[in-house]
């Protein structure tokens, strides 16, 4: 009969949560199925866009990336495509015109710059993030959360072993026992942190102004 390891849990733990929040993993499973859904969809470009085609074409598009792109399919009625289409593009819609559902409508309308293309190109990055942000955040309630607090506060103190050196000291001052209700929060720092250091060495962000 083999021992229970507490502390091999802890970094057992870690290990498969920075793996399924990682950037390499997020772009597999969550980016390159959305993406692929979207270019799948038949846009009929070649139709005039009015609101009506508008609301109609934003709302097949959304169901037809919930259906052939999600992680957990996601089946939408006509009404239920709609409204959420229409609250996708008024909560995050942005263009060099202004932001929301009113600014959307009017891109599209735009027919020189295939404007409804690009309104279905943001929806699909805005599409993405949410579908990355629910992903990590039942990765958070699975593994983190759900632990006991003895638990989390051998995983803080795994952290701060591991990745104390890319933490500011008013968080390297804490003891694991003051993290343990804060991993996400302190997991997050430091997957930012890793990206931002790799954008540096790969040339993708330069250290300072020329």
């Amino acid at each position: 009969m083999m021992n229970f390891d507490p502390r091999s849990e802890a970094e057992r733990i870690i290990d498969e949560v920075f793996d399924l929040v990682s950037e390499e993993h997020l772009i597999r499973f969550i980016d390159e199925p959305i993406e692929e859904a979207a270019a799948s969809f038949d846009l009929h470009g070649s139709v005039p866009v009015t609101l009506e085609v508008f609301n109609t074409g934003t709302g097949r598009f959304v169901s037809h990336v919930y259906k052939h792109g999600l992680t957990v399919q996601k089946i939408l009625s006509t009404s239920q495509a709609y409204a959420e289409a229409l609250q996708i593009l008024e909560r995050g819609y942005q263009s060099a015109q202004g932001r929301g559902y009113d600014i959307a409508l009017l891109d599209a309308l735009n027919r020189e710059h295939d404007g409804l293309r690009f309104v279905l190109g943001q929806m699909v990055q805005l599409i993405t993030a949410m579908a990355r942000a629910k992903h990590v955040r039942w990765v958070f309630a699975s593994f983190i959360e759900s632990a006991e607090w003895a638990g989390r506060t051998l995983m803080a103190e795994v952290l701060l072993e591991r990745w104390g050196l890319f933490l500011p000291p008013s968080i390297m001052n804490c003891a694991p026992v003051q993290l343990a209700d804060h991993l996400p929060e302190l997991i997050n720092l430091l997957i930012s942190t890793d990206r931002m250091v790799n954008k540096m060495l790969t040339g993708e962000m330069k250290l300072c102004a020329t």
